[in-house]
């Protein structure tokens, strides 16, 4: 067909009265709910997902954080030194923070407020050196 002739037929049609016409027959309500049932069963289906994925917190909430205990003998001055002292640690791989390094060295994340106000609160990169002190 030619442009001209498929402009007439487009012309020649009443949508208004199509659209009137069409609301009347069965068939539109059935696709209508169909479309409105399918989207609320596509809904269900991945809040469903969602709701199975739990979100952790790297703290443990309402629980004592048990902390490491050292159970050699030390003398009073080489407790100092060790206190005082601050240990080094690497930083073993990326994404590494200063709460890893703190479960890490110490053995609680507890710790990683001082290891990085220790270090300037700077950002840590791979191989990167860090000082840590487990007090606060």
């Amino acid at each position: 067909m030619k442009r001209k002739q498929i402009k007439k037929r487009i012309q020649k049609k009443n949508y208004p009265e199509l659209f009137k016409t069409s609301v009347k027959k069965t068939e539109f309500w059935t696709g209508i709910i169909a479309v409105i049932i399918f989207t609320g069963i596509v809904n269900l289906i991945i809040y469903r997902q969602l709701a199975k994925k739990t979100i952790t917190s790297p703290v443990i909430i309402n629980k004592a954080t048990p902390v490491p205990t050292l159970k050699t003998t030390v003398s009073g001055n080489a407790m100092e030194s060790i206190v005082n002292n601050p240990m080094e640690a690497k930083v073993e791989k990326d994404g590494d923070s200063y709460w890893t390094i703190s479960q890490r060295t110490c053995g609680t994340g507890r710790y990683f407020e001082s290891i990085a106000a220790l270090n300037g609160y700077r950002p840590l990169y791979l191989n990167d050196t860090v000082k840590v002190r487990c007090s606060e």
